[in-house]
């Protein structure tokens, strides 16, 4: 049996509890529906350089990941263009992981970027239903103040107060017993393993991440160029 080894280098603790696991599905979900043969996805090791520009530590986390099969460099569009994050805080670690490649140097050469757009938390409202199942509530999404759908959820300029103002709404409507484990930090895991990835494929974000993975597996020899 083939296993697909990925490593994780995400700017932030609690987005990386969210961003592994859908990693994980989204590769598994490619491998099974296009993959030729059976592939295992083992867990993902989450990797946590430190110091330096942005350029510097994703270089660090590809050697840290040499070895592994891909590694997954994570930033937050946050106000500016994806392609912008992309061009100014992405594809300079990119290069100097190429370069260290050339020089024979033990590195992870193979980068897939993951740019969320604002922010990781607007993923989380693309599946409006698995949302308020996770929290608990039987409040419907418009009354809690989740109005926006489909792409228009990247156009939100703040998804985290997003997020909260709808816990915060959800919270009246429960015993009181109840409000102190609905937090924005008790979503990230539980919510990625729920979520619909068919849902999130509406946020080009997200579209660009699959295919982007898609053509990495491609690559990789896992999944056939003629079903990108």
């Amino acid at each position: 049996m083939a296993q697909l080894i990925m490593a994780l280098f995400v700017e932030g603790a609690t987005d990386a509890r969210f961003l592994d696991v859908i990693a994980e599905r989204t590769a598994l979900q490619i491998l099974t529906s296009r993959s030729h043969t059976v592939v295992e996805v083992l867990p993902i090791q989450r990797l946590h350089p430190s110091g330096g520009e942005q350029a510097q530590r994703i270089l660090a986390a590809a050697r840290d990941a040499s070895g592994y099969h891909l590694l997954l460099v994570h930033a937050d569009a946050d106000a500016h263009s994806p392609e912008a994050t992309w061009t100014e805080r992405i594809l300079p670690g990119f290069v100097l992981v190429q370069e260290a490649a050339k020089r024979n140097e033990d590195v992870c050469d193979r980068c897939v970027a993951i740019i969320p757009v604002q922010m990781t938390e607007a993923w989380f409202l693309a599946d409006s239903d698995s949302l308020l199942q996770i929290i608990g509530t039987q409040e419907s999404a418009e009354n809690l103040g989740l109005r926006h759908t489909g792409r228009n959820i990247e156009s939100i300029a703040d998804p985290k107060v997003y997020v909260n103002n709808i816990l915060t709404n959800a919270r009246r409507t429960m015993p009181r017993s109840r409000r102190k484990y609905v937090q924005l930090g008790s979503l990230y895991e539980p919510l990625a393993r729920r979520i619909s990835l068919e849902r999130l494929k509406l946020l080009p974000s997200f579209l660009r991440f699959h295919a982007d993975l898609a053509q990495s597996l491609a690559k990789l020899g896992l999944i056939s160029h003629m079903h990108l």
